[in-house]
């Protein structure tokens, strides 16, 4: 893309390059554009339906449903072992290890379901949620469908096929929620609306996979395979477990003490500081983890891409989170209406950490991709115990008391999780503080203006939605702005992704990329 920028803006990389565009695999820079797109739609979908479902439904049904996902989504780590996503960090993989995988998936899937079922009662005693039990049996169901399905996705991963991914979770939220979610809070199913969408998500996204992929249609059990699967797939399970109690832990406490009505606001708070960021959170989960495993016996490479991930992050991430942070209250207010307000304060203590939870991914990825799964483990434990020693800590100051615990210690784990990267990258703290200057730099700028917007519009009276379209206004020309006038300003690594991107924009559109990005007089 030399012409499309003069060389002292955005140069076309060579070998010598900190990172030279073969080293990360065009297949996985493909793979974020495609992930990045998917979910990009995927995050306008998810707020646009959050904010018809909020309107449609009461603060208790997203409760009820939040209660029953503490329990579903540990099961459905419990399911799978970690034996599929083994099948990605193996350099050698025959048919045995793909059928050995589909059989243990199947079989977790069912024997969790009949756990859950028969256990609804006392978990529901246990978490104090009144008419839990049936919203947990039938959401018992997602197990043995993300079994059958957990294979194909995984071997989808390996192959570096993320447009398949992106169109499986795109097509299967917009079904699941946009359609039959919608539909049934129309007809006033309640709580119900939001369970069916649930497993029709799942289940439509499986079908799709399983197409995609036949070969882990094959059913079979080879125990050598298993226990080869399992070196890595137990270290694994051991860190997703821990990683889950930890983004459930603050839920658990909330819907104990607090009731149902307050996780419906907690929850929605939370859901919305994750629609950035679980976005590109999933592309680090599902390409880097995948792209790096292919990097792990190359360990300058290894580095560099670890280095080129982390300073777009901040480049990406903390300019939203510092836009979240300062106009918490109007997003609140114009996505699910006034009567959600209780949901702004904790919102905005949670998208203050929005870089950590989604920066520490990449650490993830580092460890995962060189077998390095037991030391993550460890961490994660770690991090789960402060999640839930800083809900009970703060609750007794209510939700903003619970976010705010939760930040302290998302950002103890983020520290802990970079500790661990930089020994097996041999990064130095320097370097590593370094590529955040730019994203740092964006973040004063977009969220300063954010501040002011937002100053001046309650000075005049201008309303929530009138703040937010100024903002995102202002914003934009900004952005603009900087890469016409001042590209340096977001620094090389903002470039060097533009130039890797640039190959994959069809041939009618270059010309227009050209003139956008060129220098004007």
């Amino acid at each position: 893309m030399a012409d499309a920028t003069p060389p002292s803006r955005a140069p076309r990389l060579t070998p010598d390059s900190p990172l030279a565009p073969g080293e990360l695999g065009r297949g996985a820079v493909s793979g974020v554009l495609t992930m990045s797109l998917g979910n990009a739609g995927r995050a306008v979908l998810r707020v646009a339906l959050l904010a018809v479902l909020g309107r449609l439904l009461e603060p208790v049904s997203f409760g009820l449903v939040g209660a029953a996902g503490i329990v579903i989504w540990f099961g459905m780590i419990f399911a799978g072992l970690g034996v599929a996503a083994a099948l990605i960090q193996r350099e050698s993989l025959e048919p045995r290890h793909v059928a050995t995988a589909v059989t243990s998936s199947i079989a977790l899937g069912i024997l969790g379901a009949g756990i859950v079922y028969v256990a609804a009662p006392v978990l529901e005693q246990a978490l104090r949620v009144p008419g839990l039990t049936p919203v947990l049996r039938w959401l018992s169901l997602v197990f043995p469908i993300v079994g059958v399905s957990a294979v194909a996705e995984c071997m989808l991963q390996r192959r570096l096929r993320f447009g398949v991914i992106a169109g499986g979770e795109l097509v299967s939220y917009a079904v699941g929620y946009g359609v039959v979610g919608v539909w049934l809070a129309f007809a006033g199913f309640g709580v119900w609306a939001l369970v069916a969408a649930e497993l029709t998500k799942v289940a439509v996204k499986a079908l799709m996979f399983l197409r995609a992929v036949p070969a882990a249609r094959h059913v079979a059990f080879d125990p050598q395979a298993f226990r080869e699967l399992m070196r890595f797939g137990s270290g694994y399970s051991a860190s997703s477990l821990a990683s889950y109690a930890a983004s459930q832990g603050d839920v658990a406490v909330v819907a104990r003490t607090l009731g149902p009505a307050a996780l419906g606001y907690y929850g929605r708070a939370f859901e919305l500081m994750l629609v950035p960021a679980q976005s590109l959170g999933i592309v680090l989960d599902k390409v880097l983890f995948a792209a790096m495993a292919k990097l792990q016996d190359r360990p300058d490479a290894l580095r560099r891409a670890y280095h080129r991930a982390t300073a777009l992050v901040a480049l990406l991430v903390l300019p939203v989170s510092a836009v979240t942070v300062i106009l918490a209250p109007e997003i609140i207010a114009v996505l699910l209406g006034s009567a959600w307000a209780p949901a702004a304060v904790p919102l905005r203590i949670l998208a203050a950490g929005m870089y950590f939870r989604v920066g520490y991914m990449i650490g993830h990825a580092v460890a995962n991709s060189t077998g390095a799964t037991h030391a993550a483990a460890g961490r994660s434990v770690v991090y789960a115990a402060l999640v839930v020693v800083g809900a009970v800590v703060g609750v007794r100051w209510g939700l903003a008391g619970v976010a705010t615990g939760v930040l302290v210690a998302v950002a103890a784990n983020f520290a802990m999780v970079f500790l661990l990267a930089e020994r097996i990258t041999g990064t130095r703290t320097a370097d590593y503080l370094a590529l955040h200057l730019a994203g740092a730099r964006l973040a004063l700028l977009l969220g300063g203006e954010a501040w002011l917007i937002d100053t001046a519009a309650a000075a005049i009276g201008i309303g929530a939605i009138g703040t937010l379209v100024a903002s995102v206004a202002v914003i934009a020309i900004t952005v603009v702005a900087l890469v016409r006038l001042w590209p340096r300003f977001l620094g090389d690594d903002a470039w060097w992704i533009v130039d890797m991107l640039y190959d994959h924009v069809p041939t009618a559109l270059q010309p227009l990329v050209r003139r956008t990005l060129a220098r004007s007089p």
